[in-house]
């Protein structure tokens, strides 16, 4: 059951595309689903070889192809990643923890370092 707002596309997101989804549009960089469940749109990331990919719910259909889902994805990876209790970001003036396995906070990971995962 998809609960939350934004997923990385794995093998079990594409199972559930092809079981309780239809395509609707491709526009750009994204395909818009639509779920027959609930009637939801979500916005899928299209493959690219070195890209991370998404799978977000839409709140409305208002330029979805240009939504941006960067506050979406940074909390994503913080809530994957988790914070380090003890560690700091390393970035200068920065106060924020650290993720788990990096020496980074979100945002200095995402913004900085391109790190998506």
């Amino acid at each position: 059951m998809l609960t939350e707002r934004i997923y990385y596309v794995t093998n079990e997101i594409k199972r559930q595309l092809s079981l309780d989804f239809e395509l609707v549009e491709e526009k750009g960089w994204y395909l818009l689903y639509k779920r027959n469940f609930d009637k939801s749109y979500w916005r899928l990331d299209k493959p690219e070889k070195y890209q991370t990919q998404y799978f977000l719910k839409l709140n409305t259909l208002d330029n979805w192809a240009k939504f941006d889902a960067k506050d979406l994805q940074v909390n994503l990876l913080k809530k994957e990643r988790g914070r380090n209790e003890i560690g700091i970001c390393i970035w200068e003036n920065c106060l924020t923890n650290s993720l788990n396995g990096l020496i980074y906070c979100e945002k200095h990971a995402y913004e900085e370092m391109g790190i998506r995962a």
